[in-house]
C-alpha cells in the first residue's frame, strides 16, 4: 500500500505494525536481524559481566550497547524525517525539529562525552606507552 505522503518510499503492513522501506522492499526479517546484531551481543555481555561480578566489563560493554542504540535512533529519526514521514506540526513546541531529532541528539551526546574521554584516556597511554 502506498502512502499519499511519501514520495519515495513505500509501506508494508507488517506483523508487528507499519514498517517503511526507503529505497527497496526489503525481506521481512532484515530490519530485526540488523538490530538484533548491534545490540543483543552488548546486551548478553553486560549480563555475563554482572554474572561474574565483573563490573569493569559490563560498564565497558553497557557503553557500546548505548552508544549502538543512540545511533540505530538518529539513523531511524533521519530517515523517517527525509521520506516524509513526519507529524503535520510540532505538538510540543515551536522549534523547526521533531522531537525525535532532539531525543536523538540527547542520546548521542550523553554517549558522545564518555567514548570522547575514554578515547582521549587511551591516546594518553599509548603515547605513554610508546615513550617507555
Amino acid at each position: 500500500m502506498v502512502h499519499p505522503a511519501s514520495s519515495c518510499g513505500y509501506w508494508e503492513e507488517g506483523k508487528t505494525g507499519w514498517t517503511v522501506g526507503a529505497v527497496a522492499p526489503p525481506s521481512a526479517p532484515d530490519e530485526g536481524v540488523a538490530i538484533a546484531t548491534a545490540l543483543m551481543p552488548p546486551v548478553c555481555t553486560v549480563g555475563i559481566g554482572l554474572a561474574k561480578a565483573d563490573p569493569a566489563a559490563a560498564s565497558g560493554v553497557l557503553l557500546l550497547f548505548l552508544s549502538n542504540f543512540a545511533a540505530i535512533s538518529a539513523a531511524a529519526a533521519g530517515v523517517f524525517y527525509f521520506i516524509g514521514f513526519r507529524a503535520e506540526r510540532n505538538t510540543r513546541g515551536n522549534g523547526p525539529l521533531p522531537r525525535g531529532f532532539l531525543i536523538s541528539g540527547v542520546l548521542l551526546l550523553g554517549v558522545a562525552l564518555p567514548l570522547a574521554s575514554i578515547t582521549t584516556r587511551t591516546i594518553a597511554e599509548a603515547r605513554e606507552q610508546r615513550a617507555i
